[in-house]
Formats: structure tokens, C-alpha cells, sequence
């Protein structure tokens, strides 16, 4: 890297010393006066860069200030940059990934054959960068990098095309090449590396492939618009003084040259399209261009100055890139409200996030406070200060970078209480024993009962049999012990009941 450094000055000098004897000579090079920005950003989209500066850590994320929605040479510092170690250089490439909404950035350490292309992904809320992997041909692709080496030198920009990430790079001394990155997080092994990778040539047969390299372009970008990718170098192609734009075909390796820029003063570093198919882009200040308008001198537009984050900046805007700008999240969609146990559990399914990741969800409880559920995953279970046997209103609201989205709509659900049905269990339980004792009790006493009126019915059936017979016996009794007067004149005998009277007497009557 040191060695590319004092090379490109020395081709700088060079060439400056040349259109300075060109001057000098009489040949005329005015340029027209480059006019400032005027093209609007897409609606609902940032423009982010990252500076080369060395008065602040590297991987210090900035967004461009718009005035209706125009880009200015002004910037807003996002964050206060990454401290990882293996930041220690500009970042070489910016790109995003509108498919699955995430930044990358890659930066390179060391020199010469030590030198390593390290990946990066940056959260454009925070500006908070996370290491990825090293940017690597793996043994096949010694080819295109120092011989005997397995690193790549120079990384001249990374882009996305349909969600894939693609690199532009070159070793030390040999042509530029492109290929496909791999970037999946459940593969660490194979995050970073290179394949499918192509040598790129020139269409132009009368055109030195090897010319492309010594142009160093630093800047590398897919087009959605027409779906081709571009680069352009940032030094003049041998027989001219603007800027050379090239078409790229990936699959090829073929280059189509698109022609001179119309303004020597385009030079775009890092350079990016969006979704108008226009192209952002920098160096000490914001450049902006079309690849239709690319060699009309007024197509070229840039800011007249650009704010850095410290005097120290090295070359300005060493990347840029479109992303969309940032709202709260819409609100989420509850699907169900479910009681349990003491217990709710809430299914939703998410809103919009805003541009920016969603981070958690709050519920309210019955219109009180909102509180974080601590998980973005659906669904969650709230047990804390929940009763059981009790009836809840649920709405929910979920959290990003910028806040809470507007609410949810609103369910109820009523929770069980397994501690307390237990306790009634046995209680009920408890009741039932005793009222089946009291059941019992109350068969034997009746069981009892019916036993004494079956006795009593039969004593009373025999109670008439009974008298018949005392009355019997009375009369038996009176019979045998019953006297009968006799009477003769004054004299009276006693004689048995049915007894006659003696001679002489008789009964009284």
C-alpha cells in the first residue's frame, strides 16, 4: 500500500506537470465552470459517506445535509466511529444491500503482500461498524494477487447487485479483476471469499488492458437502472484529460469504454448509483453525475466545498453510498392474546422498520405503562406482575433506532390460576367427603328408621288380634273370678260367675 501510495502521486505529479506544459505551450485545456449540485436524491433515501481522515477513528460514518432533498458539501457526524484494530485505514468500498438492508464497508492493512482487505458492516443509525471477515482469494486465486500470496492488494470498491455482493481489486502490477464476495453469516468459513473472479479487458483492441490498472479506478458500482455495472479512473486514460467511464461486464471481464468525461475535474472516488440512475461520488468535495451526460462538460456537477469531521482528512469522501432514511417503525399487528397460567402470551406479526432494524418491543398492560418485552420474536409470554383469574387488555408497540411506532390495536385475554384451582380441588374435595359421610349417616339413620316402622306396622296389624284375645281373657277372667250373689229371703250366697245358686236360692238380679 505504501508503495501504491507514492506511485499515485508520482503519476499525479506527472500528469499535472504535463497539462501544465500543455498550458504553458498554448494548448488550450479550459474547463468550463463546474456547476454546483442541483439533482435531487430518490424520495425517502440518505446519502452516507466515509472520509480518509486521520483526525478521527476510521470507519466514521457521516450523512450528507440536503436542502429539498439536494445533497450539500455539509455532513452530520453518525456516531463516533469504529475503535476496532483492524480499522486502520480508509475505507476502500461502500456499498448497501437494499435486500437485506445492511452497509458494508471494507478497509486494507498492512502492505504489500501482508496487505488484507478487511470487511465491515455499519448500522447507518449508530454509525457502530462490526468486523465480518477478511476480504481473500482463496489457493485459486493466486493469480490475481502478489505472486505466492493468497491476499488481495488493493481493493477498489464492492457493490450489490439483486443482493449479491461483487469487488473490484487488482495485486500489485497486475490487471484489475471482479468477482463475486461471499457474505453469509452462517458460513463464517467462507465469508469474504472471492470466486468467480475475471481479469477485465478492454473491448478497444487498440487499447493497453494494462492502462486500466495504471488509471486506478477507485470506485466501482451496479447500476439498477440499466442493470450494468461501472467504474471510472482516477487518473486520465493515456491521451486524455477527463476521466474515462467503463462499462463492466461481470460475466465477461469485458470493458466498454464510455468515453471521456466532458469536465477534467470529475474525479469520483467511491462512487455509487441510485435508484434514478444517477451517480454520487467524492474527493474533496460531492460530485455528481449520469453515464448518458458523462462526456458533457455540464453534466458533471459538484458542491463548492465539503465539510470533513477534521482538518486532517486525507482525501474527503473516500466512499459513498444510498441508503433509506430512517423513520420509527409502523406499528405491529397483534394477532392473538392468549391467557395462561398466571400468564399472557402475545403472537404479532411486525410492521415496517423504518429503514432501521428493529430492536424490541413494549407492551401496555390495561392502558398503563409500556414496558420492553426483551425479544423481537413472536410470540412472547408476560408473566411479571400478572395475576391469575384476571382479564388484561394487550397493546403493543415496537422500537428501532429512531422509537416506538404509533400503537397496536388492542386484545384482551383472561389468565388461569393452577395454584388456586388446586386449593379449591382440595377444599371440594374435602366438602365432598364430608357431605358423602353425612349421606352415609343419614342411610343408616333412615336405614334404621324403616327398620322400627317395619316393626311397628307389623305390631299394629297384630293389635286387633290382641284385643280380641284380652277381651277374651276378660271375660275368661271375669268368668272364673267373678262372684254371682244368690239370695233366699235376707240370706245371700256367693256362688262362681256361671255357677247355679244353691237349693232354696237364686240369682240376684
Amino acid at each position: 500500500m505504501i508503495r501504491d501510495k507514492a506511485r499515485l502521486v508520482c503519476v499525479a505529479v506527472a500528469v499535472a506537470f504535463a497539462l501544465f506544459l500543455a498550458s504553458v505551450q498554448g494548448i488550450s485545456i479550459a474547463n468550463a465552470a463546474t456547476p454546483p449540485i442541483s439533482r435531487s436524491l430518490p424520495v425517502d433515501v440518505n446519502l452516507y459517506s466515509m472520509s480518509c481522515d486521520g483526525g478521527v477513528p476510521n470507519g466514521q460514518l457521516g450523512g450528507f445535509v440536503t436542502a429539498s432533498g439536494v445533497p450539500t458539501g455539509a455532513q452530520t457526524r453518525i456516531g463516533s466511529g469504529t475503535t476496532d484494530i483492524k480499522s486502520t485505514y480508509c475505507a476502500f468500498g461502500m456499498a448497501y444491500n437494499p435486500v437485506t438492508n445492511t452497509a458494508y464497508w471494507a478497509n486494507p492493512t498492512g502492505s504489500g503482500d501482508a496487505t488484507k482487505q478487511q470487511l465491515f458492516s455499519i448500522d447507518i443509525s449508530t454509525g457502530v461498524s462490526t468486523y465480518i471477515a477478511e476480504i481473500r482469494a482463496d489457493q485459486s486465486g493466486r493469480a490475481w494477487a502478489v505472486t505466492g500470496g493468497t491476499n488481495l492488494t488493493v481493493m477498489y470498491g464492492i457493490t450489490f447487485r439483486a443482493g449479491k455482493m461483487f469487488a473490484m481489486w487488482r495485486g500489485q502490477g497486475t490487471p484489475v479483476w471482479v468477482g463475486e464476495v461471499e457474505v453469509n453469516a452462517a458460513n463464517v468459513a467462507d465469508n469474504g471469499k472471492i470466486y468467480s473472479a475475471i481479469q477485465l479487458n478492454e473491448t478497444d483492441p487498440t487499447f493497453d488492458v494494462g492502462n486500466l490498472s495504471r488509471e486506478w479506478p477507485w470506485n466501482f458500482a451496479y447500476n439498477s437502472v440499466d442493470e450494468k455495472f461501472y467504474t471510472a479512473g482516477y487518473l486520465p486514460r493515456t491521451g486524455r484529460t477527463g476521466r474515462t467511464l467503463y462499462e463492466i461486464n461481470v460475466s465477461t471481464g469485458l470493458t466498454t469504454d464510455k468515453g471521456e468525461s466532458g469536465n477534467t475535474n470529475a474525479l469520483i472516488w467511491g462512487m455509487q448509483f441510485d435508484s434514478n440512475g444517477v451517480i454520487w461520488g467524492g474527493d474533496d468535495r460531492l460530485n455528481s453525475a449520469t453515464v448518458t451526460g458523462w462526456t458533457t462538460a455540464g453534466d458533471l456537477q459538484q458542491t463548492a466545498t465539503f465539510s470533513t469531521f477534521s482538518p486532517l482528512t486525507r482525501h474527503g469522501i473516500n466512499g459513498v453510498f444510498i441508503a433509506p432514511s430512517f423513520t420509527a417503525p409502523a406499528a405491529p399487528t397483534l394477532n392473538t392474546v392468549t391467557g395462561g397460567d398466571r400468564s399472557i402470551s402475545v403472537a404479532f406479526t411486525a410492521g415496517a422498520n423504518g429503514g432501521a432494524t428493529i430492536t424490541d418491543y413494549e407492551y401496555s398492560l390495561n392502558g398503563g405503562t409500556y414496558v420492553s418485552a426483551a425479544t423481537t420474536t413472536s410470540p412472547f409470554t408476560i408473566t411479571s406482575g400478572i395475576n391469575g383469574r384476571t382479564s388484561y387488555s394487550v397493546t403493543l408497540k415496537a422500537r428501532n433506532s429512531v422509537g416506538l411506532s404509533s400503537t397496536s390495536g388492542s386484545l384482551s385475554a383472561t389468565t388461569t390460576d393452577s395454584s388456586a384451582d388446586a386449593s379449591e380441588a382440595a377444599a371440594a374435595a374435602a366438602e365432598a367427603a364430608r357431605v358423602a359421610a353425612v349421606n352415609a349417616a343419614l342411610a343408616a339413620a333412615a336405614a334404621k328408621r324403616a327398620v322400627e316402622q317395619k316393626e311397628m306396622s307389623e305390631l299394629l296389624a297384630v293389635l286387633p288380634s290382641i284385643a280380641g284375645l284380652a277381651l277374651s281373657i276378660g271375660d275368661l277372667t271375669n268368668s272364673l273370678l267373678v262372684k254371682q250373689k244368690c239370695v233366699n229371703g235376707k240370706k245371700t250366697k256367693a256362688v262362681s260367675f256361671g255357677s247355679k245358686c244353691p237349693k232354696g236360692f237364686v240369682k240376684r238380679k
